[in-house]
């Protein structure tokens, strides 16, 4: 009995410490009251992989200064101030990793000199929907008569984020190919 649970209580705590590094904490959104007077809107939680990423500032600002907002892990996009001159919006190069935890900092002393040193950076989080996806196949009927080779499928697909064609040929198609290739 012994042996079974030094063997088992390892397989636990480490499937633990595998789901916890891909889920929010909590910690950020308890502390973004403090910055109340400074932020009046952010994106957080859950997001779709494609969504830009916003901050909105309660005083406009005239300009905005150089590595302002920076993330972890990191991501390459343009940061650009909306003509509102209160939001901050930053468009990422390409889709986020799905079912990823990217975790955002927004250096506000350089946009606001006088706030307190203790609320100089504000961290916020967002989680990016992991892709997984479902089918109903209405009908399905050969092309030809003759040939039962080739089929019409009609049916539906819906997916749980954003889906492009290539995504949609490695989630459906690839995998049904290399069935009927073996």
């Amino acid at each position: 009995m012994k042996k079974l649970l030094l063997l088992i209580l390892p397989i636990l705590l480490l499937s633990y410490a595998c789901n916890q590094s891909n889920k929010l904490n909590k910690d950020f959104m308890d502390a973004s009251h403090q910055y109340y007077p400074y932020i009046s809107s952010y994106t957080s939680g859950t997001v779709s992989k494609n969504i830009p990423i916003s901050v909105k500032l309660r005083a406009p600002i005239s300009s905005l200064p150089e590595k302002v907002l920076s993330f972890s892990p990191s991501l390459d996009g343009d940061l650009r101030l909306d003509k509102d001159s209160q939001t901050l919006i930053f468009i990422p190069n390409k889709a986020l990793a799905g079912g990823k935890v990217y975790t955002g900092k927004l250096n506000l002393k350089k946009l606001v000199p006088e706030i307190d040193k203790e609320l100089a950076d504000f961290k916020f989080q967002i989680q990016v929907i992991k892709q997984d996806y479902s089918y109903k196949i209405y009908s399905m009927k050969p092309y030809n008569g003759k040939k039962l080779k080739y089929n019409q499928i009609k049916g539906e697909l819906t997916s749980a984020d954003d889906l492009t064609t290539e995504e949609l040929i490695v989630f459906w198609v690839l995998p049904k190919l290399e069935t009927t290739l073996m």
